[in-house]
Protein backbone atom coordinates (compact mmCIF):
# COMPACT_ATOMS: atom_id res chain seq x y z
CA UNK A 1 0.00 0.00 0.00
CA UNK A 2 1.41 3.32 -1.32
CA UNK A 3 1.62 6.09 1.34
CA UNK A 4 -0.11 9.55 0.60
CA UNK A 5 2.81 12.04 0.63
CA UNK A 6 0.92 15.26 2.09
CA UNK A 7 2.78 18.64 0.46
CA UNK A 8 2.76 22.38 2.05
CA UNK A 9 1.41 24.26 -0.89
CA UNK A 10 0.59 26.87 1.25
CA UNK A 11 3.38 29.54 -0.14
CA UNK A 12 1.26 33.07 0.97
CA UNK A 13 3.72 33.93 3.26
CA UNK A 14 6.88 32.98 1.25
CA UNK A 15 4.91 35.05 -1.58
CA UNK A 16 3.94 37.60 0.28
CA UNK A 17 5.86 40.24 -0.85
CA UNK A 18 4.45 43.66 0.71
CA UNK A 19 7.28 44.29 2.73
CA UNK A 20 9.08 45.34 -0.59
CA UNK A 21 5.92 48.42 -1.46
CA UNK A 22 5.24 48.84 2.54
CA UNK A 23 7.89 47.86 4.53
CA UNK A 24 7.27 48.84 8.14
CA UNK A 25 10.77 49.36 9.33
CA UNK A 26 13.72 50.00 6.44
CA UNK A 27 16.99 49.98 7.39
CA UNK A 28 19.51 51.55 4.59
CA UNK A 29 23.24 49.72 4.75
CA UNK A 30 25.17 52.44 3.53
CA UNK A 31 23.61 55.23 4.11
CA UNK A 32 25.12 58.67 3.24
CA UNK A 33 24.65 62.60 4.18
CA UNK A 34 27.50 63.42 1.56
CA UNK A 35 26.31 63.53 -1.98
CA UNK A 36 27.16 60.74 -3.68
CA UNK A 37 25.52 57.31 -4.46
CA UNK A 38 22.84 56.48 -1.72
CA UNK A 39 22.64 60.42 -0.74
CA UNK A 40 19.09 61.09 -2.12
CA UNK A 41 17.33 57.65 -0.85
CA UNK A 42 19.13 58.08 2.66
CA UNK A 43 17.85 62.17 2.48
CA UNK A 44 13.89 61.18 1.57
CA UNK A 45 13.84 58.45 3.74
CA UNK A 46 14.90 59.61 6.92
CA UNK A 47 12.48 62.52 6.39
CA UNK A 48 9.76 60.53 5.54
CA UNK A 49 6.57 59.06 7.28
CA UNK A 50 8.37 54.95 7.12
CA UNK A 51 10.61 54.01 10.16
CA UNK A 52 14.04 54.38 8.78
CA UNK A 53 17.59 53.58 10.51
CA UNK A 54 20.20 54.25 8.84
CA UNK A 55 23.57 52.35 8.85
CA UNK A 56 26.98 53.50 8.58
CA UNK A 57 29.81 52.07 9.89
CA UNK A 58 32.16 55.29 11.01
CA UNK A 59 29.46 58.01 11.24
CA UNK A 60 27.18 58.18 14.70
CA UNK A 61 24.44 60.87 12.86
CA UNK A 62 23.08 61.12 9.12
CA UNK A 63 20.81 63.73 8.58
CA UNK A 64 20.86 64.51 12.86
CA UNK A 65 19.47 60.98 12.96
CA UNK A 66 21.28 58.13 14.92
CA UNK A 67 23.12 55.71 12.96
CA UNK A 68 23.97 52.18 13.16
CA UNK A 69 27.40 50.69 12.93
CA UNK A 70 25.52 47.40 11.50
CA UNK A 71 21.94 46.01 11.21
CA UNK A 72 22.56 43.55 14.11
CA UNK A 73 22.60 46.78 16.48
CA UNK A 74 19.32 48.36 15.58
CA UNK A 75 17.07 47.38 18.31
CA UNK A 76 14.28 46.77 16.11
CA UNK A 77 13.10 44.40 13.59
CA UNK A 78 13.24 45.08 9.84
CA UNK A 79 11.21 43.78 7.07
CA UNK A 80 13.41 45.71 4.13
CA UNK A 81 17.13 46.48 4.21
CA UNK A 82 18.28 48.50 1.08
CA UNK A 83 22.05 48.05 0.55
CA UNK A 84 24.08 50.75 -0.79
CA UNK A 85 27.84 49.67 0.35
CA UNK A 86 30.30 49.00 -2.01
CA UNK A 87 30.68 45.29 -4.40
CA UNK A 88 33.30 43.75 -1.76
CA UNK A 89 30.93 44.96 1.50
CA UNK A 90 27.77 43.61 0.29
CA UNK A 91 27.70 39.67 0.71
CA UNK A 92 28.55 40.13 4.72
CA UNK A 93 25.82 42.88 4.99
CA UNK A 94 23.45 40.41 3.13
CA UNK A 95 24.37 37.63 5.76
CA UNK A 96 23.75 40.42 8.36
CA UNK A 97 20.56 40.58 6.99
CA UNK A 98 19.56 36.93 7.12
CA UNK A 99 21.15 36.58 10.59
CA UNK A 100 18.83 39.59 11.91
CA UNK A 101 16.05 37.75 10.19
CA UNK A 102 15.42 40.90 7.69
CA UNK A 103 12.27 39.78 5.22
CA UNK A 104 13.55 41.48 2.02
CA UNK A 105 16.81 43.11 0.64
CA UNK A 106 17.38 45.85 -2.62
CA UNK A 107 20.70 45.69 -3.45
CA UNK A 108 21.43 49.07 -5.35
CA UNK A 109 25.37 48.45 -5.94
CA UNK A 110 26.59 47.38 -9.15
CA UNK A 111 29.86 45.77 -9.80
CA UNK A 112 29.01 41.57 -9.98
CA UNK A 113 28.28 39.17 -12.62
CA UNK A 114 27.31 42.49 -15.24
CA UNK A 115 31.31 43.05 -14.70
CA UNK A 116 32.67 40.07 -16.29
CA UNK A 117 35.42 39.89 -13.91
CA UNK A 118 35.98 36.19 -11.90
CA UNK A 119 36.22 38.05 -8.40
CA UNK A 120 32.75 40.01 -8.78
CA UNK A 121 30.77 37.18 -10.26
CA UNK A 122 31.80 34.80 -7.14
CA UNK A 123 30.63 37.97 -5.07
CA UNK A 124 27.21 37.33 -7.21
CA UNK A 125 27.51 33.87 -6.68
CA UNK A 126 27.78 33.61 -3.00
CA UNK A 127 24.74 35.74 -2.72
CA UNK A 128 22.75 33.26 -5.24
CA UNK A 129 23.84 30.42 -2.53
CA UNK A 130 22.60 32.56 0.67
CA UNK A 131 19.09 33.21 -1.20
CA UNK A 132 19.33 29.61 -1.49
CA UNK A 133 19.81 28.82 1.65
CA UNK A 134 17.70 31.08 3.43
CA UNK A 135 13.87 32.79 2.96
CA UNK A 136 15.24 36.16 2.49
CA UNK A 137 14.17 37.55 -0.76
CA UNK A 138 16.53 40.19 -2.56
CA UNK A 139 15.88 42.64 -5.66
CA UNK A 140 19.19 43.33 -7.34
CA UNK A 141 22.15 43.99 -7.24
CA UNK A 142 22.77 46.86 -9.77
CA UNK A 143 19.25 48.13 -9.77
CA UNK A 144 17.23 51.46 -8.71
CA UNK A 145 14.78 48.96 -6.48
CA UNK A 146 11.07 49.71 -5.72
CA UNK A 147 8.64 52.61 -5.98
CA UNK A 148 5.03 52.79 -4.79
CA UNK A 149 2.63 55.83 -6.02
CA UNK A 150 0.05 55.30 -3.55
CA UNK A 151 1.88 55.32 -0.17
CA UNK A 152 5.32 57.03 -1.63
CA UNK A 153 7.52 54.61 -1.09
CA UNK A 154 10.57 54.39 -3.20
CA UNK A 155 14.46 53.01 -2.85
CA UNK A 156 14.91 55.60 -5.42
CA UNK A 157 15.13 59.04 -6.70
CA UNK A 158 11.68 60.05 -7.24
CA UNK A 159 9.61 63.49 -6.98
CA UNK A 160 6.18 62.62 -6.00
CA UNK A 161 5.20 66.12 -6.35
CA UNK A 162 5.37 65.45 -10.59
CA UNK A 163 4.05 61.85 -10.50
CA UNK A 164 0.36 60.94 -11.21
CA UNK A 165 -1.27 57.95 -9.06
CA UNK A 166 -2.73 55.14 -11.45
CA UNK A 167 -3.20 51.49 -11.89
CA UNK A 168 -0.41 50.38 -13.75
CA UNK A 169 2.73 48.97 -13.09
CA UNK A 170 5.56 48.83 -14.53
CA UNK A 171 8.90 46.56 -14.46
CA UNK A 172 11.66 47.96 -16.68
CA UNK A 173 15.09 46.38 -17.49
CA UNK A 174 16.79 49.69 -16.74
CA UNK A 175 16.05 51.54 -13.72
CA UNK A 176 17.28 55.13 -15.61
CA UNK A 177 15.18 54.40 -18.61
CA UNK A 178 12.19 53.51 -15.82
CA UNK A 179 12.65 56.72 -14.67
CA UNK A 180 12.37 58.66 -17.72
CA UNK A 181 9.70 56.87 -18.74
CA UNK A 182 7.38 57.50 -15.48
CA UNK A 183 8.76 61.36 -15.82
CA UNK A 184 7.62 61.54 -19.36
CA UNK A 185 4.22 59.44 -18.84
CA UNK A 186 3.14 61.82 -15.55
CA UNK A 187 4.42 64.74 -16.80
CA UNK A 188 3.48 64.90 -19.88
CA UNK A 189 0.77 62.74 -20.80
CA UNK A 190 -0.90 62.30 -17.33
CA UNK A 191 -0.63 58.71 -17.19
CA UNK A 192 -0.73 57.33 -13.74
CA UNK A 193 1.50 54.15 -12.01
CA UNK A 194 0.87 52.53 -8.84
CA UNK A 195 3.99 50.43 -8.36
Amino acid sequence: MEKEIKHNNDNSERNNLNFFFAPSSIAIIGASDSPRFGFWNTKYLLNSKFKTYPVHLYKDKIFGHKAYKNIMDIPDNIDLAIILVGNESVVQAVKDCVDKHVKGIIIETAGFAETGIKRYIKYQEELEEIVKSSNIHIIGPNCVGITNFYNEFTSSDVDFSKTVKGNISIIPQSGVLGNVFIDWASVGQKIGFSK
